[in-house]
């Protein structure tokens, strides 16, 4: 019998790395402005995301993260509806998604340029701030009558971690503003358009082994200033401004960064 050689390196998941990575590359850019990220710090960031410019690639790591947190979702749906009264809606009447989309008139119609060609391939007239969320549910045991849009993330056990020792620290309501901004913002986007004055997280580990919630309020003052900092986003013609300098800690983990600083 021949021996099995001893590697440490496995060349098989090696290669479906690779096979993830090249497939990621063959989907297309977003032609939008998402809400899941209107709460970053950069708007400089998130022009050249809504403008379809060159981005570094998700590496493998990150792919399998983003499907950790579709099935994770899938999960957690399903053990909600276990719970007696619990209503979860994950489609709409038609069947989809929920969501919204706002179409933002833009103040002077300009061409359509793909950055990676400079040629021109129509002419643009309005940009999308859209968004979809993971459903809407009613009968929470702790408010059994109201409606809050449902949304779950799947986070790493050091995120999970900071997640529960700040609810514990300062309460549920103010829990998800202070552990994530950019999830805050996001709900708060999607209770102003659909008209729901709730939100309610569960947080997860990946496959759902440890799970948390907190419910969110209403804030229409922050929701407001967010869609208004999404249309002068989609109005400019210019990039913002920069935030940082090249080695400023958010430039350095940003897609953009090469496009931004010229390296």
């Amino acid at each position: 019998m021949v021996a099995i050689p001893t590697q440490n390196v496995d060349p098989t998941l090696q290669a479906m790395r690779k096979a993830m990575e090249e497939r990621a590359m063959l989907e297309p850019h977003r032609t939008y402005l998402g809400a899941s990220s209107i709460g970053e710090s950069c708007s400089r960031r998130l022009w050249y995301g809504f403008n379809g410019y060159e981005r570094k690639p998700i590496e493998s790591t990150g792919l399998m993260a983003i499907e950790d947190g579709h099935k994770t979702e899938d999960i957690i749906a399903e053990r909600l509806r276990l719970v007696p009264g619990v209503k979860l809606y994950t489609q709409d009447e038609n069947g989809k998604q929920f969501g919204f989309c706002e179409q933002v008139p833009l103040l002077v119609t300009r061409d359509i340029i793909d950055p990676r060609t400079g040629q021109v391939t129509g002419k643009q007239t309005h940009g999308d701030f859209k968004g979809h969320y993971d459903g809407v549910i009613k009968g929470l045991l702790q408010a059994p009558k109201k409606f809050h849009i449902w949304e779950n993330k799947a986070v790493n056990q050091k995120k999970f971690d900071l997640f529960r020792k700040t609810k514990n620290e300062i309460g549920e309501k103010q829990t998800l503003k202070k552990w994530d901004y950019t999830y805050w913002a996001q709900g708060q986007i999607y209770m102003h358009y659909e008209k729901i004055d709730r939100h309610y997280l569960t947080v997860a580990t990946p496959g759902g082994r440890d799970v948390e919630s907190c419910r969110t309020e209403y804030d229409k003052d922050a929701a407001l200033a967010l869609i208004e900092k999404a249309k002068r986003i989609i109005r400019a013609i210019e990039p913002p401004a920069r935030i940082g300098p090249p080695t400023w800690f958010e430039c350095k983990f940003c897609p953009f960064y090469d496009v931004c600083h010229g390296t």
